[in-house]
């Protein structure tokens, strides 16, 4: 819904951006079942620290992005999975 709630106000002329955000540490679903986070690291998909996420977004936001994704990732080993 707020992909494109981001891409229909983008649309209008007006300013959005809906950031689909990998797992955080210290927070979020992943930190709360440890089996979740190591099944995703296991595919190449580690959590970003608070300072990582909020530097991602800082950058983002001065974007005409609609809908970034913000994902630590190990891209050979998310392929080898």
């Amino acid at each position: 819904f707020l992909n494109a709630l981001a891409a229909w106000r983008r649309q209008q002329g007006l300013v959005a951006t809906s950031v689909n955000w990998g797992p955080w540490l210290d927070g979020g679903m992943a930190s709360d079942d440890a089996k979740r986070g190591d099944r995703l690291a296991a595919r190449g998909i580690h959590g970003l620290n608070p300072a990582q996420a909020l530097a991602a977004l800082w950058q983002l936001l001065p974007q005409a992005v609609v809908a970034p994704a913000v994902v630590e990732m190990d891209w050979a080993r998310h392929q080898d999975y």
